[in-house]
């Protein structure tokens, strides 16, 4: 989209926060910036989710906490890749209720649910359902 010439019969669609992403880690090298396109409307809403194994112990986000503020950095977190907005939003609970938790990225974002229910992660955050 970014090299199409503008002829006004080009539009493309993208994810947003990914694009965003992309062009703000120089290691991708991204061809385009935040100039490179002209927003003309949004699509969807995609809200996130928290999860936990079915076997864990944690029933509430406060509970998830509570053990996060007794054990720093042991309890295991898990979003698709850095930067995108799953990582963002556990890092910003991190930041809101004054916690630290083990990061662990699975290298996509199909991957969470996978790595949850497997038993690698203590609780993940997706973009839509599960």
């Amino acid at each position: 989209m970014s090299t199409a010439k503008p002829d006004g019969y080009t539009v493309g669609l993208t994810a947003l926060p990914t694009a965003i992403m992309i062009y703000l880690d120089p290691q991708k090298k991204a061809q385009f910036d935040g100039k490179s396109y002209i927003p003309i409307g949004m699509q969807n809403s995609d809200p996130g989710a928290t999860a936990v194994s079915a076997k864990s112990p944690y029933k509430t986000m406060q509970d998830l906490i509570d053990a996060a503020k007794a054990n720093p950095g042991k309890i295991k977190f898990g979003a698709g890749t850095k930067a995108t907005r799953q990582h963002l939003d556990c890092v910003r609970l991190e930041q809101a209720a004054g916690v630290k938790f083990q990061r662990v990225h699975a290298g996509s974002d199909a991957n969470p649910v996978v790595m949850l229910v497997g038993g690698h992660w203590t609780w993940c955050r997706r973009a839509s359902g599960f």
